[in-house]
């Protein structure tokens, strides 16, 4: 594991007489860096440099930098004055920064821009708290554009750039100043939101970047309305900043432990297993306990399902199957794949249904992917299976997915949806979600390119689909009121994740495009037989502690795609947290199991029975949809 370094610079003194009648950013410096180096929330090895010299700044910014790993986490925190020059440069202002001789005592952004290029660390985090002026020469007078484009000028690669604002606020005419502004409350809402937690919108015990911005940005537009934080973004997965060290059984889970309703009962014991895959020695002792008062519960099939899952967890003597060779033609009929112990359940017989005959156990698809020129471009495997809880169960299988080619051959759209396990239509709303989302973003496509889509709009029209839907399932509201979509989402929810592939590929590969709303994911097996996330990676210490987003529900802020390449040798896999829960430790032994039959594409019989491999404490529905490079793409035949 990489480290972790944070470098905080605050300035609040100015030797420069001008930057002194300026409003005198906020003392949140020394809460932030309380916060970010505290082992138990974030664990930064933390530099605060306050009120320094130019000089001093310089060299712990290059310090910073200088020596870095891959997977190393930095990020560099500015509080105070930037300077935009005549020549629209943007400088940051030091304590001896004079407004004369910007280009020698003070910070130049294009100078951090080469800085953070140079270092070879691809999780950087920029956070600038700063107050922006311009400065001209007498006469000149001040340029029509008020904007420092801070965004554009320090955006790179592997890096993201957090601001409280873009614009300037005063103005220098030699040493007369305009303008007005109001103490930024931008670095009061990071702190807060990392230290109580609060900005863990999706409940994984873990507080990502996104969520942190997010949470920032609403509280600083509701109490600052004439502030408006920004954000720039180019990296692979997501960047984890603290823990949510707040964690409690989520008050869902209570609720239907304490329920008389034996379903919510058996809703909340599968909740409590899942909570236990994932979660740290502390959660799984609080889940363990509760599991253990389930197991004497009055219902006789709550008792059976706890005390199964309990009996699963005690050692065993005997040697657990192996799992079958990779390479294993298929032989018709399902090879049972396991990894390590499978568990009891992974050997119940499967159940029907008695409600939903229609709802087929698995389904499964094989492609060959051609461009509009009918060059093979991509093989495509992908299933949904049921899981083996549901099988035991009876219930039905609440994931799917959906794929199609635009009809112009440019773009292929893939849909992966989970639905909520607490929705009784929830597997409808999953079909919607995935065969929708395909027509939708294919439509998207037909009158613009990848980077074009409306996302944010998407998973609106989504949602709105989900609730129309609900009218023929659900008592309509009193008084011919249209269904809200929070009543909706308890009976009729999804997740989803949504790809979008240039088939017409550059030097390097693919062009991805793809976003998630939801816990559902996107990971891809590297050459060298790596997983690497490219959307949410929780790690195995933590677990959701309140419901994550789902459709039909809005987006608490607006749904932006990652963009990443998918090169030859490469494997791209988008599929539902019941994969995505097992992969989580990626070099593990799913990992390690998946990264051998899936070098290369198998059959889809085969990648069927591989995606049903049987792990004790593993039992949710799976869906993933895989995407290899054509082996046999001519290089003569790029466009």
């Amino acid at each position: 594991m990489g480290r972790r370094l944070a470098l905080l610079v605050a300035t609040y003194e100015y030797q420069d007489a001008g930057l002194r009648r300026l409003t005198a950013p906020a003392h949140d410096a020394e809460a932030l860096a309380e916060v970010l180096q505290d082992p138990a929330i974030a664990g930064f090895e933390v530099t605060t440099l306050i009120n320094e010299p130019y000089s001093r700044v310089g060299r712990a910014i290059s310090d910073l930098y200088r020596d870095r790993r891959r997977d190393d986490l930095t990020l560099l925190y500015f509080t105070g004055h930037g300077l935009k020059d005549d020549a629209g440069k943007l400088y940051l202002a030091m304590t001896d920064t004079r407004r004369d001789g910007l280009m020698f005592s003070g910070l130049s952004a294009e100078h951090i821009d080469q800085t953070m290029d140079a270092a070879v660390s691809h999780q950087q985090v920029l956070v600038l708290d700063c107050c922006y002026s311009g400065s001209y020469p007498a006469g000149r007078g001040v340029k029509g554009d008020d904007a420092v484009h801070t965004l554009s000028r320090l955006s790179g690669r592997g890096r993201v750039v957090l601001t409280s604002s873009d614009a300037t606020q005063y103005a220098f005419e030699d040493d007369q100043v305009s303008g007005s502004a109001s103490q930024s409350v931008f670095t009061r809402f990071f702190v807060d939101g990392i230290r109580d937690g609060s900005a863990d919108a999706d409940g994984d015990g873990e507080i990502a970047l996104d969520e942190l911005y997010a949470f920032v940005h609403d509280n600083v537009v509701r109490v600052m309305p004439q502030q408006r934080p920004k954000k720039k973004e180019d990296i692979s997965g997501r960047i984890f900043v603290a823990r949510n060290v707040h964690w409690a059984l989520p008050e869902y889970v209570r609720a239907g432990l304490n329920s008389p309703i034996v379903d919510y009962r058996h809703v909340a014991l599968r909740d409590l297993m899942r909570l236990h895959s994932t979660g740290n020695d502390v959660v799984r002792g609080i889940v363990l306990d509760e599991i253990r008062g389930l197991a004497k519960d009055d219902s006789k099939s709550v008792c059976a399902v706890a005390d199964q899952f309990l009996s699963d967890l005690t050692p065993r003597s005997e040697t657990p199957p192996e799992p079958a060779p990779p390479n294993q033609g298929w032989a018709g009929g399902f090879t049972r794949y396991s990894v390590g112990h499978p568990g009891r359940t992974a050997l119940a017989r499967a159940v029907p249904g008695p409600a939903d005959w229609s709802r087929r156990d698995a389904v499964l698809d094989g492609a060959e992917i051609q461009d509009a020129q009918g060059v093979a471009r991509l093989d495509l495997r992908a299933a949904s299976l049921r899981g083996h809880a549901h099988r035991h169960e009876g219930g039905v299988r609440q994931d799917d997915y959906a794929f199609r080619r635009t009809d112009d051959g440019r773009y292929l759209v893939v849909t992966v949806s989970d639905g909520v396990s607490t929705g009784r239509f929830s597997h409808l709303a999953a079909t919607l979600v995935a065969r929708r989302g395909c027509e939708l973003m294919a439509s998207g496509l037909a009158s613009g390119s990848a980077e074009d889509l409306d996302w944010t709009a998407l998973t609106y029209q989504l949602g709105e689909e989900i609730r129309a839907l609900a009218g023929s399932y659900l008592h309509a509201p009193a008084g011919g009121r249209p269904f809200d979509r929070r009543a909706v989402a308890s009976h009729m929810a999804a997740t989803a994740y949504f790809g979008v592939i240039d088939l017409v590929p550059s030097a390097d590969g693919y062009s991805l495009y793809h976003c998630g709303f939801g816990d559902s994911a996107a990971w891809l097996l590297r050459q060298n037989g790596n997983w690497e996330s490219l959307s949410v990676l929780r790690n195995v210490d933590e677990i959701p502690t309140r419901p994550i987003p789902v459709l039909p529900l809005e987006p608490e802020s607006g749904i932006w795609p990652t963009r990443d390449t998918l090169r030859p040798g490469e494997v791209l896999v988008l599929m539902t947290d019941g994969l995505g829960g097992p992969l989580l430790a990626a070099s593990g032994p799913v990992g390690t199991f998946l990264s051998e039959v899936w070098r290369e594409p198998p059959e889809p019989l085969a990648f069927a029975a591989q995606l049903d491999f049987a792990k004790r404490g593993y039992m949710d529905d799976r869906t993933a949809v895989a995407i290899w490079p054509s082996a046999e793409r001519p290089e003569d035949q790029r466009r």
